[in-house]
Protein backbone atom coordinates (compact mmCIF):
# COMPACT_ATOMS: atom_id res chain seq x y z
CA UNK A 1 0.00 0.00 0.00
CA UNK A 2 1.41 3.92 -0.91
CA UNK A 3 1.51 5.77 2.27
CA UNK A 4 1.58 2.64 4.22
CA UNK A 5 4.03 4.07 6.68
CA UNK A 6 2.35 7.47 6.99
CA UNK A 7 -1.12 5.60 7.81
CA UNK A 8 0.87 2.95 10.24
CA UNK A 9 2.26 6.00 12.33
CA UNK A 10 -1.57 7.51 12.67
CA UNK A 11 -3.90 4.25 13.05
CA UNK A 12 -3.27 3.45 16.59
CA UNK A 13 -3.30 6.93 17.59
CA UNK A 14 -6.37 7.39 15.53
CA UNK A 15 -8.03 4.15 17.57
CA UNK A 16 -7.57 5.73 20.95
CA UNK A 17 -9.03 9.59 19.79
CA UNK A 18 -11.65 10.84 22.13
CA UNK A 19 -13.33 13.98 21.87
CA UNK A 20 -11.61 17.18 23.87
CA UNK A 21 -8.46 16.18 22.76
CA UNK A 22 -6.55 18.01 19.49
CA UNK A 23 -8.09 17.13 16.33
CA UNK A 24 -4.16 17.84 14.44
CA UNK A 25 -4.10 14.17 14.09
CA UNK A 26 -7.63 14.10 12.51
CA UNK A 27 -6.97 16.76 10.55
CA UNK A 28 -3.97 14.68 8.98
CA UNK A 29 -5.61 11.58 8.84
CA UNK A 30 -8.80 14.26 6.43
CA UNK A 31 -5.57 15.03 4.30
CA UNK A 32 -4.78 11.34 3.71
CA UNK A 33 -8.60 10.68 2.82
CA UNK A 34 -8.45 14.29 0.31
CA UNK A 35 -5.63 12.65 -1.60
CA UNK A 36 -7.39 9.48 -1.99
CA UNK A 37 -10.50 10.88 -3.08
CA UNK A 38 -9.54 11.15 -7.20
CA UNK A 39 -6.74 8.08 -7.27
CA UNK A 40 -9.13 5.13 -7.50
CA UNK A 41 -6.21 2.56 -6.54
CA UNK A 42 -5.31 5.35 -2.97
CA UNK A 43 -9.07 5.15 -2.44
CA UNK A 44 -9.66 1.93 -2.28
CA UNK A 45 -6.59 1.55 -0.23
CA UNK A 46 -7.87 4.02 2.06
CA UNK A 47 -11.13 2.37 1.85
CA UNK A 48 -9.34 -0.75 3.56
CA UNK A 49 -7.62 0.94 6.04
CA UNK A 50 -10.68 2.76 7.38
CA UNK A 51 -12.73 -0.39 7.48
CA UNK A 52 -10.18 -2.26 9.38
CA UNK A 53 -10.27 0.69 12.17
CA UNK A 54 -14.51 0.18 11.90
CA UNK A 55 -14.31 -3.98 12.45
CA UNK A 56 -11.95 -3.32 15.51
CA UNK A 57 -12.45 -2.09 19.35
CA UNK A 58 -11.46 1.61 18.46
CA UNK A 59 -13.02 4.25 20.51
CA UNK A 60 -16.66 5.43 19.69
CA UNK A 61 -15.18 9.01 18.69
CA UNK A 62 -12.73 7.49 16.05
CA UNK A 63 -15.34 4.94 15.19
CA UNK A 64 -17.94 8.02 14.46
CA UNK A 65 -14.89 9.88 12.51
CA UNK A 66 -14.11 7.01 10.37
CA UNK A 67 -18.27 6.48 9.60
CA UNK A 68 -17.78 10.21 8.20
CA UNK A 69 -14.54 9.90 6.05
CA UNK A 70 -16.25 6.65 4.41
CA UNK A 71 -19.21 8.37 3.92
CA UNK A 72 -17.06 11.27 1.88
CA UNK A 73 -15.05 8.49 -0.43
CA UNK A 74 -18.03 6.69 -0.67
CA UNK A 75 -17.16 3.52 -1.54
CA UNK A 76 -19.53 -0.03 -1.69
CA UNK A 77 -16.32 -1.74 0.02
CA UNK A 78 -17.47 0.04 3.24
CA UNK A 79 -20.90 -0.85 3.18
CA UNK A 80 -20.62 -4.48 5.10
CA UNK A 81 -18.62 -3.05 7.79
CA UNK A 82 -21.08 0.47 8.02
CA UNK A 83 -23.96 -2.30 8.05
CA UNK A 84 -22.48 -4.16 11.07
CA UNK A 85 -22.66 -0.94 13.03
CA UNK A 86 -26.28 0.23 12.32
CA UNK A 87 -27.50 -1.64 15.84
CA UNK A 88 -24.37 0.09 17.59
CA UNK A 89 -25.41 2.62 20.60
CA UNK A 90 -22.47 4.46 20.19
CA UNK A 91 -21.71 4.57 16.38
CA UNK A 92 -25.24 3.50 14.96
CA UNK A 93 -26.30 6.88 13.76
CA UNK A 94 -22.89 7.69 12.29
CA UNK A 95 -23.25 4.54 10.33
CA UNK A 96 -26.73 5.29 9.53
CA UNK A 97 -25.84 8.64 7.88
CA UNK A 98 -22.76 7.38 6.17
CA UNK A 99 -25.42 4.84 4.61
CA UNK A 100 -27.59 7.14 3.90
CA UNK A 101 -25.04 9.51 1.60
CA UNK A 102 -23.09 6.43 0.06
CA UNK A 103 -24.53 6.56 -3.69
CA UNK A 104 -24.18 2.82 -4.15
CA UNK A 105 -27.54 0.75 -4.04
CA UNK A 106 -25.98 -1.99 -1.81
CA UNK A 107 -25.92 1.11 0.73
CA UNK A 108 -29.65 1.36 0.49
CA UNK A 109 -30.05 -2.22 0.46
CA UNK A 110 -28.03 -2.39 4.37
CA UNK A 111 -30.20 0.45 5.46
CA UNK A 112 -33.59 -1.38 4.46
CA UNK A 113 -32.63 -4.47 6.20
CA UNK A 114 -31.72 -2.59 9.39
CA UNK A 115 -35.37 -1.51 9.03
CA UNK A 116 -36.88 -4.50 9.38
CA UNK A 117 -34.55 -5.60 11.75
CA UNK A 118 -36.76 -5.77 15.11
CA UNK A 119 -33.84 -5.56 17.25
CA UNK A 120 -32.61 -2.73 16.10
CA UNK A 121 -32.73 0.24 18.13
CA UNK A 122 -31.94 2.70 15.32
CA UNK A 123 -34.54 1.89 13.63
CA UNK A 124 -36.09 6.04 13.43
CA UNK A 125 -32.56 7.09 12.18
CA UNK A 126 -32.77 4.14 9.47
CA UNK A 127 -36.55 4.90 8.47
CA UNK A 128 -35.06 8.52 8.05
CA UNK A 129 -32.04 7.85 5.70
CA UNK A 130 -34.43 6.27 3.81
CA UNK A 131 -36.56 8.75 3.04
CA UNK A 132 -33.66 11.07 2.75
CA UNK A 133 -32.40 8.68 -0.01
CA UNK A 134 -35.36 8.39 -2.06
CA UNK A 135 -35.18 5.00 -2.28
CA UNK A 136 -38.02 3.68 -4.26
CA UNK A 137 -37.13 0.03 -2.89
CA UNK A 138 -37.51 0.83 0.64
CA UNK A 139 -41.61 1.69 0.14
CA UNK A 140 -42.20 -2.19 0.68
CA UNK A 141 -40.12 -2.03 3.70
CA UNK A 142 -41.36 1.41 5.21
CA UNK A 143 -45.07 -0.12 4.66
CA UNK A 144 -44.86 -2.44 6.91
CA UNK A 145 -44.05 -1.01 9.47
CA UNK A 146 -46.08 1.50 9.22
CA UNK A 147 -48.67 -0.46 11.70
CA UNK A 148 -45.94 -1.22 14.48
CA UNK A 149 -46.54 0.17 17.87
CA UNK A 150 -43.28 2.48 18.04
CA UNK A 151 -45.06 5.86 17.31
CA UNK A 152 -42.14 7.06 16.84
CA UNK A 153 -40.91 4.76 14.27
CA UNK A 154 -44.35 4.56 12.57
CA UNK A 155 -44.29 8.31 12.06
CA UNK A 156 -40.55 8.22 10.98
CA UNK A 157 -41.54 5.65 8.01
CA UNK A 158 -44.45 7.71 6.83
CA UNK A 159 -42.60 10.60 6.00
CA UNK A 160 -40.01 8.73 4.86
CA UNK A 161 -42.76 7.52 2.42
CA UNK A 162 -43.90 10.70 1.49
CA UNK A 163 -40.36 12.24 0.50
CA UNK A 164 -39.95 8.99 -1.58
CA UNK A 165 -43.31 9.94 -3.68
CA UNK A 166 -44.48 6.62 -4.64
CA UNK A 167 -47.93 6.12 -5.03
CA UNK A 168 -47.91 2.07 -3.95
CA UNK A 169 -47.05 3.55 -0.70
CA UNK A 170 -50.24 5.43 -0.52
CA UNK A 171 -52.80 2.79 0.45
CA UNK A 172 -50.57 2.14 3.41
CA UNK A 173 -50.31 4.86 4.93
CA UNK A 174 -54.12 5.78 4.31
CA UNK A 175 -54.67 2.29 6.01
CA UNK A 176 -52.15 3.09 8.64
CA UNK A 177 -53.71 6.43 9.44
CA UNK A 178 -57.20 5.18 10.30
CA UNK A 179 -55.84 3.07 13.04
CA UNK A 180 -53.82 5.58 14.58
CA UNK A 181 -54.22 7.79 17.53
CA UNK A 182 -55.84 11.19 16.29
CA UNK A 183 -53.09 12.77 17.45
CA UNK A 184 -50.93 11.67 14.60
CA UNK A 185 -52.95 10.91 11.97
CA UNK A 186 -51.63 14.49 10.24
CA UNK A 187 -48.34 12.77 9.86
CA UNK A 188 -49.70 9.59 8.18
CA UNK A 189 -52.19 12.06 5.87
CA UNK A 190 -49.47 14.48 5.44
CA UNK A 191 -47.64 12.14 3.95
CA UNK A 192 -50.09 10.90 1.21
CA UNK A 193 -50.57 14.39 -0.04
CA UNK A 194 -46.62 14.66 -0.32
CA UNK A 195 -46.62 11.62 -2.27
CA UNK A 196 -49.13 13.22 -4.57
CA UNK A 197 -47.34 16.51 -5.00
CA UNK A 198 -44.20 14.89 -5.58
CA UNK A 199 -46.25 13.07 -8.33
CA UNK A 200 -47.63 16.14 -9.69
CA UNK A 201 -43.74 17.82 -9.82
CA UNK A 202 -42.62 14.86 -11.93
CA UNK A 203 -45.56 14.95 -14.06
CA UNK A 204 -47.08 12.10 -13.40
CA UNK A 205 -50.42 13.84 -13.30
CA UNK A 206 -52.81 11.07 -13.59
CA UNK A 207 -51.38 8.88 -10.75
CA UNK A 208 -51.59 12.51 -8.38
CA UNK A 209 -55.16 12.79 -9.74
CA UNK A 210 -55.93 9.04 -7.77
CA UNK A 211 -54.07 10.02 -4.74
CA UNK A 212 -55.58 13.60 -4.68
CA UNK A 213 -59.26 11.92 -5.04
CA UNK A 214 -59.01 9.41 -1.99
CA UNK A 215 -57.44 12.03 -0.15
CA UNK A 216 -60.00 14.23 -0.92
CA UNK A 217 -62.87 11.17 -0.08
CA UNK A 218 -60.88 9.96 3.15
CA UNK A 219 -61.42 11.00 6.76
CA UNK A 220 -58.30 12.91 7.14
CA UNK A 221 -57.53 16.43 8.47
CA UNK A 222 -59.53 19.16 6.96
CA UNK A 223 -56.09 20.91 5.43
CA UNK A 224 -55.04 17.78 4.10
CA UNK A 225 -58.71 17.29 2.35
CA UNK A 226 -58.77 21.01 1.47
CA UNK A 227 -55.47 20.71 -0.44
CA UNK A 228 -56.47 17.41 -2.33
CA UNK A 229 -59.31 18.90 -3.61
CA UNK A 230 -56.91 21.87 -4.93
CA UNK A 231 -54.79 19.24 -6.24
CA UNK A 232 -57.67 17.12 -7.76
CA UNK A 233 -58.92 20.48 -9.78
CA UNK A 234 -54.77 21.04 -10.81
CA UNK A 235 -54.17 17.54 -12.30
CA UNK A 236 -58.29 16.35 -13.75
CA UNK A 237 -58.01 17.56 -17.34
CA UNK A 238 -60.61 20.11 -18.23
CA UNK A 239 -63.98 18.87 -20.25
Amino acid sequence: MRDQTRWDQKAPLLAAYHFGQSRALLFEVELLVGEAFNDPVLKREMISRLVNLLDSDASPDCLRFVCRELALLGGKESVPALARRLRDKEVGEAAIHALQIIPHSSAATGLRSGLLDSENPKRVAVANALGERRDPLAVGPLSRVLSEPDENLAEASARALGKIGSRFGVGALLAACEKRPPSSRSVFSHAALECAERLAEQGRTGEAAEIYSRLAKAETIEPVRAAAECGLKRTTPRR
